[in-house]
């Protein structure tokens, strides 16, 4: 990187650092004493460009002008700092000041940083830096003209005893073209142009010959911008029939080999080879590369019915009837003036286009992610004709598809923070929106400044997101698609008998992709803990818990835990839903309790011992068991709730009676009559 430094006050020498985005932050500092107006540095002012290489110039449609540039090529960019108090008042004092080149999603491109000449008060100090964007960022509203977007120029000032920081900031925003032609006819040379060219009627295949696109040197015709412009015919003669031709984006090799167009990411087109005699490359617009683009131009003229003029980006053989090897649109449809010089802006974006062909697969990515060549096309029948319609003023403005990006954490944040209790689940609920404009994986990873909570083998803090193998505290989301929103909570599980305190809980996001790119978002917010009786009764039997017969007894263990942070005494009350049966609470060691005393967060083991009721019916019987306190509310899970099964329960008893019976020979025998006479029926038991 190139850096000048001119001062209006003289020639000095600079120090200049180029460092890593974020490295470095004004802030107000803390040092004292203050020095009030005699020590106020500012932002004076942020220029780009110079006489010998300006900014292009944009007319906004309330007559406003705006600064633009062509990605890729280089402007000065020159940082004014200026002194406050009295002329030659305070002595010469120095400052740090910041340039940062910020993209509009948030994120920091370059970072320069230098410290000014010293400067007494009313001075200035000038810095200028050299600087190419990379990145095109440039938004046309195709039915306003209205040009918005644009990369961050960010200078700051960084004084200790300043205390005037209102001031310390500047920012200028800059749109980004993607490319730009005055339309002067072919340019010379192997510099990138528009050259005419015939092609097939059906517009499928290669160019066969030079087109009837023709640079108009007219003097009575004005240009927009530059000193020509192009038309379809020649100085007002009338354009031919049966043509179809196109003017096409392209530009001569330097080495007169093919091979040099795909070095350059651009396609060699034989039928322009053959006609210019030298191997020419068609420049490839790789739309993957861009999240949208508009194309501007200024029209006059008309044409005679049957005839056309198109903006165009073709692709393959350039089929002018298949949707997806050519978007075009027909200029007629902005209805330029048929009056010589009575420019019209001419707006035209692509993707609408291109979103109307029913056949799409990929109705998401800008013109489907494909490679085109932009360029016109006139299209004649072979009835009438006229001299057809003037161009000039070409530019292309877009936004490239930046792999940079920044996250929006949006959370559900209490204004005092989190007020809870021990044995408590707090969730901290948070939408992340991907601001970039590529799909994105990043990691979301939560805290405590209680280090014992964050124990990774029995951890307190758990983390739900669209990730369903992973719910520790530290995980990896799956990726988010652009300008799409993803819900991620935050679960904090208070511990039982947790002191009264005050915590601070953060949340945070970082990049992990393989760029590896850092933080991109972080909240904060505090977790309040107070005093609180709270008992947690927990039982690992079943919901029935008990079949039982009456009479019997059985037992029910349970486990009691004083969850508050506070020292208590519980009572411990068995209930049945019949009061015919009864039940005692016993310890560890067997010793019938009716209460037990727990330090905050201790726990013992009991049990229920139940006594069945000697004549209960079949059926379920309720048996509760509540913890409560000698005074005052108790909180917490206060009762167990459990089924004890009475089954139907039978049983008779049979007697022998032998009244009835005759003994013979050691047998028993009933004798009877049957039709008046006896019988006898022999038992053996």
């Amino acid at each position: 990187m190139i850096v000048r430094r001119l001062s209006s006050i003289g020639l000095v020498t600079l120090l200049l650092l180029q460092t890593l985005a974020l490295n470095y932050v004004p802030e107000v500092d803390a040092a004292s004493p203050r020095g009030g107006q005699l020590d106020d540095f500012s932002i004076f002012s942020i220029e780009v460009g110079n006489v010998s290489s300006p900014t292009e110039q944009w007319i906004q449609p309330n007559g406003d002008e705006l600064e633009y540039i062509i990605q890729g090529s280089t402007k000065e960019i020159t940082v004014t700092v200026f002194k406050d108090g009295p002329s030659g008042s305070g002595g010469q004092k120095q400052t740090d000041v910041k340039l940062e080149i910020v993209h509009p999603i948030g994120f920091v491109i370059e970072t320069y940083t230098w410290i000014t000449e010293p400067i007494s008060g009313q001075q200035k100090d000038e810095n200028i830096i050299l600087w190419n964007p990379q990145d095109a960022h440039s938004i046309l509203n195709t039915s306003t003209n209205e040009l918005t977007g644009g990369i961050i120029l960010r200078a700051s000032v960084n004084y200790s005893k300043d205390d005037r920081n209102a001031n310390d900031i500047l920012e200028k925003q800059v749109p980004i073209a993607i490319h730009k032609d005055l339309f002067d006819g072919e340019a010379s040379g192997s510099s990138l142009t528009f050259r005419p060219a015939r092609y097939p009627i059906s517009g499928n295949g290669n160019a066969f010959a030079e087109g009837s696109w023709y640079e108009n040197t007219d003097s009575n015709l004005d240009s927009v911008v530059g000193s020509t412009h192009w038309t379809m015919s020649q100085n007002g003669n009338e354009y031919p029939s049966n043509a179809f031709d196109r003017l096409v984006h392209s530009y001569k090799t330097t080495s007169g080999q093919a091979q040099e167009c795909s070095l350059n990411g651009d396609t060699a087109d034989s039928g322009l080879t053959n006609i210019e005699g030298i191997s020419v490359c068609r420049k490839i617009f790789s739309s993957q590369e861009y999240i949208s683009s508009q194309i501007h131009l200024q029209a006059w003229g008309n044409m005679e019915d049957g005839d056309s003029a198109y903006l165009e980006f073709w692709t393959g053989s350039g089929n002018f009837s298949d949707p997806l090897q050519s978007i075009h649109w027909n200029v007629e449809g902005i209805n330029p003036s048929p009056i010589p010089n009575k420019w019209k802006n001419i707006s035209w974006d692509p993707q609408t286009v291109w979103l109307q062909n029913p056949a799409l697969g990929n109705t998401e990515s800008f013109l489907g992610g494909n490679s085109f060549t932009f360029g016109l096309v006139f299209k004649s029948d072979n009835l009438e004709a006229n001299q057809g319609m003037h161009f000039d003023d070409f530019v292309q403005f877009g936004v490239s598809r930046v792999d940079g990006y920044t996250l929006t954490a949006e959370c559900e944040n209490p204004v005092n923070g989190f007020i809870t209790v021990p044995n408590d689940l707090v969730s901290w609920k948070c939408s992340v929106t991907n601001n970039g404009y590529k799909s994105v994986q990043f990691r979301a990873q939560t805290n405590v400044t209680n280090a014992t909570w964050m124990d990774p083998f029995m951890p307190q803090l758990r983390l739900e997101t669209d990730n369903p193998n992973d719910n520790d505290f530290d995980v990896v989301i799956p990726a988010v698609k652009p300008f799409q929103t993803t819900e991620v909570w935050a679960n904090l599980s208070i511990p039982p008998g947790a002191d009264v305190q005050s915590q601070t809980w953060d949340l945070w996001f970082t990049d992990a992709g393989s760029a590896n790119t850092g933080e991109k978002a972080r909240v904060s917010t505090t977790v309040l803990i107070g005093e609180q009786y709270s008992v947690k009764l927990t039982s690992n039997s079943n919901q029935v818990a008990l079949t039982m017969e009456p009479g019997d007894s059985d037992s029910i263990d349970f486990r009691i835990q004083n969850t508050g942070n506070l020292d208590s005494t519980f009572l411990l009350t068995p209930t049945f839903s019949d009061v015919s049966w009864s039940g005692n609470v016993k310890d560890d060691t067997g010793s019938v309790i009716t209460q037990i005393f727990l330090l905050k967060g201790e726990s013992a083991d009991l049990s229920l011992m139940v006594n069945a009721y000697e004549q209960a019916s079949p059926g379920q019987i309720n048996v509760n068991i509540s913890a409560s306190r000698l005074n005052g509310p108790v909180f917490g899970e206060t009762t167990i709730y459990r089924i004890i099964n009475m089954p139907i329960y039978r049983d008779f008893v049979l007697e022998m009676n032998y009244d009835q019976f005759t003994s013979q020979d050691n047998r028993l025998f009933v004798e009877g009559y049957a039709n008046g006479e006896p019988k006898s029926i022999f038992f053996t038991l």
